[in-house]
C-alpha cells in the first residue's frame, strides 16, 4: 500500500529446499477424455549444480505419452535455461491414429515474469493410420520423418489467479530446414486472448486463435502437422476436432456410418465469454454465457470457400482447489449436413447432433 518513503517493514522469510526426489501423481476426468492420469519422478540439483533429471508417464483414452527430460538452468545467464527430452506417444484422434517418437531440445529465455521467448528444435519418428479401413489419409505417407525448429514467445499482463489483461502467444514452425524430414513446410499459429474485469464479480474474456501451413508441393501433409478446431476448449458445440472439412466413412455392406474430420492447412477460431462469480449466493459457484466461432480450410486460397460457424451456450464454474470444474452446454446456430450427419439428402442423426455438451477441469481458455 502507498505509505512514507522513510517507513520500515520487517519482515521473516523462511526459505527451505526442496526434496531432492519425488514422485507426483494425478488424476483428472473430462468430456473428451474421460480419465486422464499422470505419474512422474523427479531428481533435484544434481551433483549439486541445480540440473533436473524427470521421468513422466500420462495416459488418457486420447494419448498416451512417455518421457524423460533433463534441466539444465542458467544456461547462457539467470533468465535462460535449457531443457532436452526424448519421449514417445499414441494418439487416438477421432481420424487417425498416430505413433511417435522422437527428441526434442529447448532453450527458454525469460526477459521478465511475464515475458518468455523460446526456440527448439524436434526430431520424430512418425506412423500415421486411419482410424477407418474407409477412409483415406490426407497424406501420401503412413510413414514419415519430421525435423523441424519452434520459434515461439509468450506474455502475459496479469500475474494473479484471476486472469487479467492480455495474453499473447505467437509461434513460427520451420520444418525441413535441415533437409532431414520428410516434409518442409512453415506453420505459423498466433493465439491472442484478453481478460477485462467489468466489475468486482464480471469478467469479459475474449480469445482469436488463427494459423496458416505454407505448403509448396502437391500432396496433402499429414494429419498430424495439419490444423484442427472445434471441443471443450476450442469451438464448443462441435466435438473433439470435428468442424471443417470431413469425409463420409461406410461400413462393409457400403451404406453411410459417420463423417470424418480431415483438417486443413488453414484455421480460425474465436471465443467470446462472460464469466460471472454467484459467491454472494453460493460460494465458489459461478456461470458464464459464451459465443464461439471457426472454421477450417484446406489452404489459405480457399478462405471463401466455407464460411465461419458459430456455437453458443452457457455454463458453470465451480472454484476447486485444483481449479473451476465446468459444465458448459453449447449450441451449434449454423451446422451443415455433415454436422447434422445428413448424407445426400437422407438424414441419418439425430435432435441431440446440434447440441455440444462439454465438462473439463479448468477454463475453456
Amino acid at each position: 500500500p502507498e505509505q512514507p518513503k522513510d517507513s520500515t517493514l520487517s519482515a521473516l522469510i523462511r526459505a527451505r529446499e526442496y526434496e531432492t526426489r519425488t514422485v507426483e501423481a494425478s488424476v483428472g476426468v473430462g468430456r473428451e477424455e474421460i480419465v486422464r492420469g499422470q505419474l512422474s519422478w523427479q531428481h533435484r540439483n544434481i551433483d549439486g549444480r541445480g540440473h533436473r533429471f524427470g521421468a513422466d508417464s500420462r495416459a488418457s483414452f486420447i494419448e498416451q505419452r512417455l518421457s524423460a527430460n533433463y534441466l539444465i538452468p542458467y544456461t547462457i545467464n539467470a533468465k535462460s535455461s535449457n531443457v532436452s527430452s526424448i519421449f514417445g506417444v499414441h494418439r487416438l484422434e477421432p481420424s487417425f491414429e498416430l505413433f511417435q517418437a522422437g527428441i526434442n531440445t529447448s532453450l527458454i529465455y525469460r526477459f521478465e515474469r511475464n515475458k518468455t521467448a523460446t526456440i527448439s528444435y524436434e526430431y520424430s519418428f512418425n506412423e500415421e493410420l486411419s482410424r477407418d479401413q474407409g477412409v483415406k489419409l490426407p497424406s501420401f505417407f503412413s510413414n514419415y520423418n519430421v525435423s523441424s525448429v519452434t520459434l515461439s514467445g509468450y506474455y502475459s499482463e496479469g500475474f494473479s489467479r484471476r486472469q487479467q489483461g492480455w495474453v499473447i502467444q505467437p509461434s513460427i514452425e520451420l520444418s525441413g530446414i535441415f533437409t532431414e524430414g520428410t516434409f518442409t513446410f512453415q506453420k505459423f499459429n498466433i493465439d491472442v486472448r484478453r481478460y477485462t474485469p467489468l466489475s468486482s464479480t464480471t469478467t469479459f474474456a475474449a480469445r482469436v486463435n488463427t494459423g496458416t501451413i505454407f505448403y509448396e508441393e502437391n500432396e496433402s501433409l499429414p494429419s498430424n502437422i495439419r490444423f484442427f478446431t472445434g471441443g471443450t476448449n476450442s469451438v464448443r458445440g462441435w466435438s473433439r476436432q470435428s468442424l471443417g472439412p470431413s469425409l463420409p466413412v461406410f461400413d462393409d455392406d457400403g451404406n453411410f456410418k459417420e463423417y470424418v474430420s480431415v483438417g486443413g492447412r488453414t484455421a480460425f477460431s474465436f471465443n467470446a465469454e462472460i464469466r460471472q462469480d454467484l459467491d454472494a449466493l453460493i460460494p465458489n459457484l459461478g456461470v458464464a454465457a459464451f459465443l464461439d466461432g471457426g472454421q477450417v480450410w484446406r489452404n489459405i486460397q480457399s478462405v471463401d470457400e466455407r464460411v465461419i460457424q458459430y456455437g453458443a451456450g452457457g455454463g458453470f464454474r465451480y472454484q476447486s482447489p485444483i481449479g473451476p470444474v465446468r459444465i458448459d452446454i453449447a449450441y451449434k446456430l449454423n451446422p451443415t449436413n455433415v454436422d447434422l450427419n445428413i448424407y445426400e439428402g437422407q438424414d441419418f442423426g439425430s435432435p441431440v447432433d446440434r447440441i455440444g455438451i462439454h465438462f473439463s477441469i479448468g477454463q475453456a481458455f
